[in-house]
């Protein structure tokens, strides 16, 4: 299996952004069509205040500014050739967006980035529709999580629940039918999850090193390249009987597992590897009289280990209470995964309950009520969100998260061998990592047994034990304590956004 590195991603990601940049700079002159362009966007400023000091010295409070405009042009409908049932050529209208994204934070630099959400060209006709270009897609159904979305990396440093995405460049053809559209993905180059740095809230024990992450390859071509196509199709008249989408990805994990070295002061670096995966993914949606029942599936084989996850869930609106012309839904979710790995998602076996209130006005004021229960060892992650526009161009949005935790698990004592393996064990490590890290720090670990002293190794086994005992938190066997990272992290946010 061939390693891709981190800076070849990084590397291929901003010269394809550059190209883009002098492409549509070009454009729009050599065309002189600045003033057909249409110009909207977003600016925001947001304020953040945590309840508690960080478990590891961050600050209690912070500021950010994001800036996310996006240029849009339409030129007329020109003679393209696509291929459609009434012949090779056809009339088809073109759409030109160009979208970059920034923001900046005061209290973590990891969390202040760059990234250019959309540029793409989209050609469409009567049956078929062409994307070429960096851009977004999304899968799913749910509200909570959504098992099936695969496409794009999210970007977690910028928003923590993972609803803002990375542009990833595709080439994507959909071919329109009556009551379905199938879809191929082409997906050039990957994008790499980003991590909290140091001074960053939201993060693990322990700093996760980007820089040495590493994506699985099965060969030069698949060093560039990920395939997806997904399927949909309504299912009776008028979709009477819901909608029912099949998906299928192959390419590197979106979802990384993680490699472990030890430093020779006792340190434990955790880096990033995303595995070359095959997901097979099912979405099913039905829609009748108030209720809406809805299904997410997938498969995903990883080094020929398969593993599953599913959610169910249930919706219900009641329409225009009592006269007032706002709308309650209530939400039910329950979430299941097989899957036991470190690093794997917080989500196996647990039950989200929410509450949408719309009031249905001028304003778009609309409140969101969330928790997330543990049915295992019943913790509890609860959320909110109350949003409304002021005047014509502005949007208040004020939201607030707090986590339910068990009280940390005491210290490994890390004193043999046979301590170090049963530790590296309940990481549920592969066989490969084991072997690689045990005899990485064998040396190390005979030096703590023996308290031979080595000039040339500066070992801390304070600084080991502390390091391995810090990362079993994410263990299979102390699960109970998967959301004690967050517990510290309670906030209340507070964003006003103006639109143009």
């Amino acid at each position: 299996m061939d390693i891709i590195s981190h800076h070849y991603n990084k590397r291929f990601f901003y010269v394809l952004s550059l190209v883009l940049y002098c492409w549509l700079g070009y454009l729009f002159v050599s065309k002189q069509i600045l003033a057909d362009v249409i110009y909207t966007g977003d600016l925001g400023l947001e304020s953040t205040y945590f309840f508690e000091s960080g478990e590891f010295g961050q600050d209690r409070s912070n500021v950010s500014v994001r800036v996310a405009p996006t240029f849009s042009w339409y030129p007329e409908t020109q003679a393209w050739p696509l291929f459609n049932p009434d012949g090779l050529f056809s009339e088809v209208n073109t759409e030109i967006v160009f979208s970059p994204y920034y923001r900046w934070d005061s209290m973590d630099s990891a969390r202040t980035h760059f990234d250019l959400r959309e540029a793409y060209i989209g050609l469409s006709g009567d049956y078929s529709e062409l994307v070429i270009g960096v851009a977004k897609e999304f899968w799913g159904k749910m509200e909570f999580a959504n098992l099936v979305d695969i496409i794009n990396q999210r970007d977690t440093i910028d928003d923590v629940t993972g609803q803002e995405k990375l542009g990833q460049p595709m080439v994507k053809w959909t071919k329109l039918l009556n009551s379905s559209e199938f879809s191929i993905y082409v997906l050039v180059g990957y994008r790499e999850l980003a991590f909290p740095g140091e001074q960053g809230r939201f993060r693990a024990p322990y700093i996760v090193d980007g820089a040495r992450s590493q994506v699985e390859s099965a060969g030069s071509m698949r060093n560039k390249i990920d395939f997806a196509g997904r399927w949909s199709q309504s299912l009776g008249a008028d979709a009477a009987w819901g909608e029912l989408s099949i998906s299928y990805f192959q390419g590197a994990s979106r979802q990384p597992g993680f490699g472990l070295d030890v430093l020779t002061d006792g340190r434990i670096l955790v880096f990033p590897i995303y595995p070359q995966i095959k997901q097979w993914g099912l979405e099913w949606e039905w829609l009748y009289d108030g209720w809406a029942v809805k299904i997410e599936g997938i498969k995903v084989v990883d080094n020929q280990l398969g593993h599953w996850s599913s959610a169910l869930g249930l919706e219900y609106t009641w329409g225009n209470i009592l006269g007032s012309g706002h709308d309650i839904t209530g939400i039910f979710e329950y979430i299941y995964n097989d899957w036991s790995s470190i690093g794997s998602n917080f989500t196996e076996d647990d039950i989200a309950l929410g509450l949408r209130w719309s009031k249905n006005d001028v304003l778009s004021t609309e409140l969101l009520a969330g928790v997330l229960f543990d049915i295992r060892e019943g913790e509890q992650l609860l959320s909110f969100e109350y949003s409304f526009r002021w005047h014509d161009s502005f949007e208040w949005t004020f939201s607030a998260q707090k986590a339910l935790s068990k009280p940390l698990p005491p210290l490994v004592r890390i004193d043999s061998t046979e301590a170090f393996v049963e530790a590296l064990n309940r990481l549920a490590l592969s066989r490969e990592q084991i072997e690689r890290f045990s005899t990485q720090a064998g040396d190390l670990i005979t030096q703590i047994n023996s308290g031979d002293s080595n000039p040339g190794i500066s070992f801390d086994n304070e600084i080991f034990v502390n390091s391995l005992s810090q990362l079993l938190r994410f263990a299979p066997s102390v699960w109970e304590n998967k959301l004690t990272i967050y517990e510290r992290d309670a906030f209340f946010r507070a964003e006003l956004r103006y639109f143009w």
